[in-house]
């Protein structure tokens, strides 16, 4: 209960952060962001086609296509300071941290055919002489319609990917809140914790797979067209990787019945996050310093989970390690591709990598979650089979001496509480005359006389050969002697049929201050042996 209660504190900590980090960045956006104003058609995509005419400069010329309308200047880049320049005139300029990702709209006038647009860096911020001009930043110029057409296309696997992982999220989280009324009916089965456990690891494999989702589409560029938000939403972004991971490996924790290093890992992933909000509110480092710490854990949470899936292959959760490991696998191979892309060119669109990855992870998660829960009801309702043959007398369906002797354990601290004992009488008798079958009726018969009467209002046990008691909890003495009677007169009522010759000895006592139940028990049982004694006298 305690560790559950520091995982709430936790996250609502960290949701607090990142609200509070989200108003620090976002306080100063303009209302009316010149992103806002895309509008129209046609557009050149720069990537390629800029020209480095120094080691700090890089031309294009305007084709004679983009002519007569005014332009837009869409850019996404990592270079800290830069200005944009047409011709000779200064159209732009831009300061940041390098390394950071920035967003920016520059408006370019009409009639700029032929005209020379220039991106120039200061020599601290220059790429370096023969670097590639793909590398130095995404950038498209033209009409605003199309760029917007061109942002939605290039960027439609975000949008896809988050409306999927949002549907497959709302149906896991359905499927979870079902199982709450599963869970209640299971425990009439004993299987409701193993229910229960299954139930915790698909609401964090949901989770996961929702901020995955939300991750991809903060991530990408279809955000910019709203306008004015650039830095919230990569505050959103950087958030949304860094907590990702931590979702995933309780998930996975849940699979492997927890596991010390995944554990680690999940809170170190929560603790990086943090710092990266305090840190955004502190504006003390850049926040791309703190991203490299989040890549070495995803690294080692992804290579102890193939260990750890590895491991489980010798056992019988084979399907769910096989599940596990085949997903983390092609996660890991798209991670490697992905995190290359980053590297090599933090602006190539390393995230379609990454989404490939978690599509092809979230499957076999999704079936190793199903299979994890098939095994642990099965292994649950196996386990309370045997306990309910360990504790069943065979002869008569009644509970054993085993389950009468737990049964005192359980109520323990139960006060008004009594016991009635009954032994069947001349049993070895009987089957001298009639044979064991006929002992065997007789004992069947007097069982049968128990649970009609006390099936109701509590436990019936054979807890010898010919001995039964009853516990009966929550019950006043009357009662008790009621019931009494009525056993004797179903003892009688068999008898007297012809059935078979049944007769019994009852005892009963009730719970006294400060008795054991064993202790009750004794008293019932003394009680028992004096009325049979009387019984004997008496024939």
């Amino acid at each position: 209960m305690l560790v559950k209660r520091r995982r709430v504190v936790a996250w609502l900590v960290l949701a607090v952060l990142m609200a509070v980090a989200v108003f620090v960045v976002a306080r100063d956006v303009p209302a009316n962001s010149s992103a806002a104003r895309l509008s129209v058609e046609n557009v050149v995509c720069l990537n390629d086609r800029w020209e480095q005419t120094s080691g700090d400069s890089y031309a294009f010329e305007i084709p004679e296509s983009l002519d007569a309308h005014p332009l837009v200047l869409l850019m996404k880049t990592y270079a800290g300071n830069f200005s944009v320049l047409l011709d000779d005139e200064v159209l732009y300029v831009h300061a940041a941290d390098a390394g950071e990702r920035t967003y920016c709209v520059v408006d370019v006038p009409a009639n700029s055919a032929g005209k020379t647009l220039t991106l120039e860096l200061p020599a601290e911020d220059s790429l370096g002489g023969g670097t590639s001009s793909s590398q130095l930043g995404a950038a498209y110029l033209g009409e605003g319609n199309g760029v917007y057409l061109t942002l939605v296309r290039d960027n439609l696997y975000a949008a896809v990917f988050f409306v999927l992982s949002f549907l497959v999220a709302v149906a896991v989280a359905v499927t979870v809140a079902r199982m709450r009324e599963t869970r209640r009916a299971a425990s009439e089965y004993g299987f409701a914790h193993a229910i229960g456990v299954a139930r915790g690891g698909l609401l964090d494999l949901s989770l996961f797979i929702l901020v995955a989702g939300v991750w991809v589409l903060t991530d990408s560029d279809l955000l910019l067209l709203v306008g004015g938000y650039e830095e919230a939403i990569a505050l959103v972004s950087f958030t949304s990787f860094m907590v990702m991971p931590a979702f995933l490996l309780r998930f996975v924790m849940n699979l492997f019945d927890e596991n010390a290093l995944l554990n680690r890992l999940s809170w170190l992933f929560v603790l990086v996050a943090a710092v990266y909000l305090v840190n955004e509110m502190l504006g003390a480092v850049p926040g791309y310093v703190i991203l490299p710490f989040a890549h070495v854990l995803c690294v080692c949470s992804i290579v102890s989970i193939i260990v750890l899936g590895a491991k489980n292959l010798r056992t019988e959760s084979t399907r769910t390690a096989r599940s596990v490991m085949i997903g983390f696998l092609c996660l890991g191979v798209f991670v490697a591709v992905a995190l290359a892309m980053f590297w090599r060119n933090p602006l190539s669109p390393y995230a379609c990598a990454y989404c490939i990855g978690l599509a092809l992870l979230a499957i076999g998660l999704l079936d190793a979650g199903l299979s994890n829960l098939y095994r642990r009801v099965r292994d649950g309702a196996n386990a309370e089979a045997y306990k309910q043959l360990a504790y069943l007398d065979g002869l008569t369906n009644l509970r054993n001496r085993m389950a009468f002797i737990a049964a005192q354990d359980e109520l323990a601290d139960e006060r008004d509480l009594a016991c009635v004992v009954l032994d069947v009488n001349d049993l070895k008798q009987i089957n001298d005359q009639l044979g064991h079958l006929g002992g065997d009726k007789a004992i069947v018969a007097a069982a049968r006389c128990m649970q009609d009467v006390f099936d109701d209002v509590g436990s019936c046990y054979r807890i010898g050969g010919d001995e039964f008691a009853v516990l009966l909890p929550n019950r006043e003495k009357t009662d008790v002697c009621a019931l009494v009677e009525e056993l004797k007169r179903c003892v009688c009522d068999v008898r007297q049929s012809g059935e078979v010759c049944l007769d019994v000895a009852v005892g009963h006592a009730m719970r006294r201050e400060g008795e054991s139940v064993e202790q009750m028990v004794h008293r019932a049982d003394e009680r028992m042996y004096e009325a049979k004694r009387v019984m004997k006298s008496r024939a």
